[in-house]
């Protein structure tokens, strides 16, 4: 079981940041055999935890002794002349006392279990190891995930009714859920065939007409086929190994600053499969994202380096030092929405609505793009299990192209334009905490100060991008003025560049017990007149036979009285999941949503969409 205590970071189950360092056992289970002079904690290249408590001192050799998870006695000997790390540590023999050296010099001896001696306190035998309780990484909550995967092995059908603006339909949607372990960790996979059958029509003219029809407009979209793919995941935000390809989840890179917790999925007519992939090891990694598999426009990546893990792994600023180059783009961003010059809806009007695609339902633009890039430095300023103190600077900068010509007389071929680059500062501070056993309390809190141009924004790909890369407007603005230059690249980097300096604030915590319970928080907030957000979430990921998901989020406030305003605004994003098994052969889900339609005037608008349906399957 027990190859070698690898003390500086080769174990498999380390991360990027030395989670190795703050895994501790459960105090309860490891009572101390010997008074504490100074206790070290190492990872097994299993991923077993491990306290040496000093046993005492010799002139030349320091004998320290431990007991590991599974009972074993171990005394290492840490030498004054340490040896070269020689190739891999020796199979263990049960009938045998074993050495193997470890990085640095240290010489590990396992006594055998036939023969080893329990340690002892007060007479009694120490208690056996439950095992390491790891420090808890990534983000605590699913903020901004439209979706729910069941936490068991299960298959079924899932089926109810289900209202999109106008029409009733039945909704159908086979599906499988399976964890299997690979590679020693679990992979998550769901998969699902969603069919959606018109019902009833409620407008009096159409009524039935189309009863018994399958939802064209689920399947018009190469996008559409990739969908099937509900979840396929492994490994976990933070850690060495993450890959996951997603129909629902919220994604971001890096600390945000370019692109944070963007969905591609609140338009109501597109469903897309997007996934990420992040890599790390002791001096580097990457992170990778793109939001379509089957043809992205929007996309994001980083490279990192840690320079000064050479030096010294064992120090904490040393090995958490790292510079970074990142990267978001929208290859495909709107730069100017076309009119329906030629009233292809048929309903009268012209100039004053954005032209709507019949087939996709989807808004008809001229396209450009938006590059964001950005370098950071991040390093810690603690690093323990109780705090952990994360300190980074990071500076991005947005270009693109605006349009030159005439506003009120525009060209919609060979546009002219001129370039714009605008850029921004963020100084962020992140604070993790472990607290407890058994649950473990795990609370994450974020400061960041921001000062940037007036025509650059912090997160420009974040929740709502989706919908205003399209349609910029306020919390509270109901129509637009402009409506063929009201793109997101225009209203944002499109702003006067002369203007003052903004001076922001992002604040976010979040906590979260075990699979019982997750709570977050944030609000973003500045000194100008557009831009300020806002969110709360709620989850149980599950509990008994109940998982709970609520988000609440309002977007581009103007100020704080629209950010605290009750009534629900234009931008607002509301989105509850529930689903509760009466048995196990029966669950029932209930989702209330707000995704983005195009309305009567041919304008995004958050509309209220409620689902029941009943799953039928089994668990296996």
């Amino acid at each position: 079981m027990l190859a070698a205590l690898w003390l500086m970071g080769f174990g498999p189950m380390d991360s990027a940041d030395a989670q190795e360092a703050k895994k501790v056992e459960d105090p309860k289970a490891t009572e101390e055999a010997a008074p504490v002079e100074k206790v070290q904690r190492s990872v097994t290249d299993d991923g077993a935890t491990v306290e040496v408590v000093p046993k005492g001192k010799t002139q030349t050799v320091r004998i320290q002794k431990c007991i590991t998870d599974d009972g074993r006695l171990i005394e290492i000997l840490d030498r004054k002349n340490p040896r070269p790390f020689k190739d891999g540590a020796p199979e263990l023999d049960a009938d045998a006392e074993q050495r193997c050296q470890m990085f640095g010099g240290h010489t590990v001896m396992v006594a055998p279990k036939k023969t080893r001696t329990p340690l002892k306190k007060d007479g009694e035998p120490v208690k056996k190891r439950i095992g390491p309780i790891p420090f808890v990484e990534g983000e605590l909550a699913k903020v901004g995930s439209i979706g729910l995967v069941p936490w068991e092995n299960r298959f079924g059908l899932v089926t109810g009714l289900e209202r999109l603006g106008e029409v009733f339909y039945v909704s159908l949607r086979p599906e499988i859920n399976h964890t299997r372990e690979v590679l020693g960790g679990p992979l998550t996979m769901s998969f699902g065939l969603p069919v959606r059958i018109q019902l009833l029509d409620s407008r009096a003219d159409r009524r039935w007409d189309d009863l018994g029809a399958i939802r064209s407009q689920d399947w018009d979209e190469p996008s559409d086929y990739a969908r099937i793919i509900q979840y396929i995941r492994m490994g976990g935000k933070e850690e060495r190994f993450f890959f996951e390809v997603n129909s629902f989840s919220a994604n971001s890179i890096g600390h945000g600053t370019l692109l944070k917790r963007y969905n591609p999925n609140l338009n109501l007519n597109t469903r897309r499969v997007s996934a990420q992939f992040d890599a790390f090891m002791d001096y580097g990694g990457i992170e990778t994202y793109v939001n379509d598999i089957t043809g992205p426009n929007v996309l994001g990546g980083l490279v990192f380096l840690k320079p000064l893990s050479v030096i010294d792994r064992s120090n904490y600023f040393l090995r958490s030092f790292s510079v970074g180059f990142s990267m978001a783009a929208d290859l495909d961003a709107p730069l100017r929405n076309r009119l329906d010059e030629d009233d292809l809806d048929g309903d009268g009007r012209r100039f004053n609505e954005i032209q709507i695609d019949q087939t996709t339902f989807q808004p008809d633009y001229l396209g450009s793009s938006v590059i964001g890039y950005g370098f950071d430095v991040e390093f810690k300023l603690l690093d323990r299990r109780e705090i952990d103190w994360k300190m980074y600077f990071d500076h991005s900068t947005l270009i693109t192209g605006l349009p030159t010509d005439d506003p009120a007389n525009p060209v919609w071929t060979d546009v002219p334009t001129k370039s714009v680059k605008a850029s921004g500062l963020t100084i962020g501070n992140l604070f993790r905490h472990n607290l407890g056993i058994n649950p473990v309390h795990a609370l994450r809190f974020r400061v960041e100060y921001r000062r940037h141009d007036p025509n650059y924004v912090p997160a420009y790909f974040d929740t709502l991008y989706e919908i205003q890369r399209v349609q910029y407007l306020s919390s509270k603005q109901t129509s637009s003025v402009d409506i063929a230059n009201q793109t997101k690249l225009q209203k944002v980097l499109g702003r006067d560049p002369s203007g003052p300096m903004i001076n922001g604030l992002y604040v976010e915590g979040s906590w979260r017990v075990s699979h019982y319970l997750a709570l977050a928080i944030g609000l973003e907030v500045n000194d100008s007149e557009n831009d300020k957000n806002l969110f709360v979430h709620l989850e149980v990921p599950h509990l008994g036979r109940l998982q709970f998901l609520a988000t609440y989020q309002r977007r581009t406030a103007q100020s704080f009285a629209d950010l605290f305003d009750f009534s629900f605004g234009n931008n607002d994003i509301f989105i509850m999941k529930t689903r509760y098994g009466v048995a196990d052969a029966l669950h029932f889900n209930l989702e209330v949503l707000t995704p983005f339609g195009i309305g009567p005037e041919s304008l995004f608008r958050n509309t209220v969409q409620v689902n029941l349906n009943a799953e039928l399957g089994f668990s296996y």
